[in-house]
């Protein structure tokens, strides 16, 4: 009996570990995103991840907005290239325009996957999940196992910041600003 524990305890060690040891190098990460160098790096800066490191799958899903804890029969279709707008329109027979205007409005037909968003125009689609919407007699069950987390993440280039800047020469102290109007602190300046 305790022999069987002991087994199960690694199996379900082995299995909890082989979810998270999946690596993907920069080069994988580079392929599968489509985007290279300063590309890379600016979109890896606005997720909040390290730019020259290798990291685990499951963290690029977690960033692109998928649940990380995706099962692993999943992991060969959520590791593929992921397609950009022109191949899922080949595939699709869609024109570019119509994705682009569904895509705008955030409005998409039925089993229509919505885009991964790399940046404000840049979008790409998770294969399988396309394919699903192709044939679905074929793919669309294992497509719905794809989890993806409430909310996906919006790219918005950074705005700049605005400078606040106190023309007033006299300091500003919690005091003053309490007992005494913007008039009155140039009233005594005029002293």
């Amino acid at each position: 009996m305790r022999r069987l524990r002991t087994e199960f305890l690694i199996m379900m060690k082995s299995s909890v570990t082989e979810h998270y040891s999946s690596i993907a190098t920069i080069e994988e990460i580079e392929h599968y995103l489509r985007v290279k160098g300063d590309k890379r790096r600016e979109l890896f800066a606005h997720w909040g991840l390290p730019s020259n490191r290798s990291m685990l799958w499951s963290e690029l899903w977690s960033s692109m907005g998928l649940d990380p804890t995706q099962r692993k029969k999943l992991w060969g279709d959520l590791q593929a290239p992921l397609w950009d707008i022109k191949e899922v329109s080949q595939v699709t027979g869609i024109s570019v325009g119509a994705i682009n205007a569904w895509c705008n409005k955030d409005r998409y037909p039925e089993r229509f996957p919505p885009p991964i968003r790399l940046g404000p125009r840049k979008k790409l689609w998770i294969s399988l999940e396309i394919l699903a919407f192709e044939q679905p007699s074929l793919y669309l069950v294992r497509a719905k196992e794809i989890r993806r987390l409430p909310h996906l993440p919006v790219f918005a280039k950074p705005q700049p910041m605005a400078l606040k800047v106190d023309l007033n020469p006299l300091p500003s102290t919690p005091e003053t600003e309490k007992t005494s109007s913007p008039h009155d602190r140039s009233a005594i300046a005029q002293c």
